[in-house]
């Protein structure tokens, strides 16, 4: 089932089961994504990587309408890449693996408004600003000699962007939630190291199928 279709669930529920407004002010949640994905270019050189997304998030609410809050964002990208190896032209090319693991960790602060609030069920809008660093690890094969020092590294990100998410607590708090991340998304690298590069994006509705997650919430 799409995200969409799920989020249609939850206003259906929410619609049917909303109650009077909680009284906690406090919410923890906890959501991510996770995707693999293989791309076979070449019989012989076959490509694969996946991505672990973890975000927690820390909210205060102020009002009916408003709150604020701190996140962590945890991103893991792995490629596994096979390449030709063309030493000897008279020889079939065996191909050599070796991946790259690239860390990204984010640091965040976070503003909610709630477009829809019946206690269990709410509809919310957020905008996040982000900051933080990336790192990269290329693990070449062991007959491989290569100086580290030589692949880039250590990449500065800064990003803001708009929410969708909603949220339904079936049990004394304990909730899930539903989110389509990055409706509209800046993003800003900047890379002091090898590459001495800086590059900016901006994407408005891009891939909102990939950007949903289903995660979990906590009230307290």
């Amino acid at each position: 089932m799409s995200g969409f279709k799920w989020m249609l669930v939850f206003i259906i529920l929410g619609s049917i089961q909303g109650v009077n407004a909680q009284s906690e002010k406090f919410s923890l949640s906890i959501g991510g994504q996770f995707s693999k994905n293989t791309n076979v270019y070449d019989e012989l050189l076959p490509q694969s990587n996946r991505r672990i997304v973890l975000i927690p998030r820390l909210t205060y609410r102020l009002d009916r309408h408003w709150a604020v809050g701190v996140l962590y964002n945890h991103n893991t990208y792995t490629q596994d890449l096979w390449v030709a190896q063309l030493s000897n032209p008279y020889v079939i090319p065996s191909p050599l693996n070796f991946q790259v693991k690239t860390s990204q960790q984010m640091y965040g602060l976070l503003v909610q408004h709630y477009l829809v609030d019946q206690g269990r069920f709410c509809i919310f809008l957020e905008w996040d600003g982000q900051i933080g660093n990336s790192e990269m690890k290329i693990d070449f094969p062991e007959d491989m000699v290569v100086n580290q020092s030589d692949s880039p590294s250590g990449i500065k990100h800064y990003s803001s962007g708009i929410h969708l998410g909603t949220r339904y607590n079936f049990y004394k708090g304990l909730g899930i939630e539903l989110r389509c991340n990055n409706l509209v998304m800046y993003h800003k690298t900047d890379d002091k190291g090898l590459l001495k590069t800086k590059k900016s994006t901006f994407n408005l509705f891009d891939d909102l199928l990939g950007n949903t997650g289903l995660g979990l919430a906590f009230s307290f």
